[in-house]
């Protein structure tokens, strides 16, 4: 028989107490249901009551945008002719057109919605919060 070990039990609550204050780590986790929210972490199935989601990954995920650039379009050659058209008692005439040119600076703004949410099987990453009641879900992961 093997004597026991004196300091094991200081050891052992040393652990305990360091465990306690330790940051949380980032798990993976896959979708299992995406509505209701229900995603499997290890052994666990958290639902949407103990999770808390970043969100853009949620659907219908709204945001602002402002997009400026040049618009620059330069087209040559015979592009084609103006419809005919009646001048007084001189008749029907056309116009070739051989070049344009459009150089514009341009400035959208706007929303953008993300319809997209989860999807089943979807893997993502997240991490418990120091509780360990509720998962904070900070992204969705994909293979390269």
């Amino acid at each position: 028989m093997k004597p026991k070990n004196p300091y094991s039990d200081i050891v052992k609550i040393m652990q305990d107490q360091g465990a306690k204050y330790n940051t949380p780590y980032i798990q993976l986790g896959v979708v299992i249901s995406p509505d209701p929210l229900t995603i499997q972490v290890g052994d666990l199935q958290v639902s949407k009551d103990n999770l808390m989601v970043a969100d853009y990954l949620l659907p219908n995920y709204a945001r602002k945008y402002t997009a400026t650039g040049n618009i620059q379009l330069t087209e040559s050659g015979s592009i084609g002719a103006t419809d005919g058209t009646v001048v007084g008692p001189y008749g029907s005439h056309t116009h070739n057109v051989i070049t344009t040119n459009l150089n514009t600076n341009n400035t959208q703004n706007g929303d953008i919605t993300l319809t997209d949410g989860f999807n089943a099987n979807d893997v993502v990453a997240l991490s418990p919060t120091l509780d360990g009641q509720t998962y904070i879900v900070f992204a969705r992961l994909v293979s390269p």
